[in-house]
């Protein structure tokens, strides 16, 4: 399972329980057997994820995970992913993949 906590306004996938505690409130997602934390995080890490993540956090208020985990296209968890593979995934031209990226540079150093 892919933990997301719904306690905090932030995007924190746990994906080996670990760090995850009793306090921790949140919902899991099933994942496939042979998927490994590498697969899991080019996924829940990419930057369409992170992207549509922050932009339903801003417009709704934050806590919004498990709309977003559940609404997203499901990929396939055993592969290790690349963002512009994503990008395929979600059928983004340029123009909108240039959005993505600035948007994510300005927050990132603002």
């Amino acid at each position: 399972k892919v933990l997301f906590t719904i306690g905090n306004r932030y995007w924190q996938p746990y994906y080996d329980m670990e760090n995850a505690c009793v306090a921790s409130q949140g919902f899991a997602i099933p994942i496939e057997k042979k998927a490994t934390v590498k697969s899991l995080k080019s996924i829940f890490e990419s930057k369409v994820f992170t992207y549509v993540n922050f932009w339903y956090q801003l417009n709704m208020k934050g806590f919004m995970k498990t709309n977003i985990a559940k609404s997203l296209p499901k990929l396939d968890m055993t592969k290790t992913w690349t963002d512009k593979e994503i990008y395929k995934v979600f059928n983004l031209n340029k123009e909108e993949i240039d959005h993505i990226e600035s948007t994510l540079e300005s927050v990132k150093h603002g």
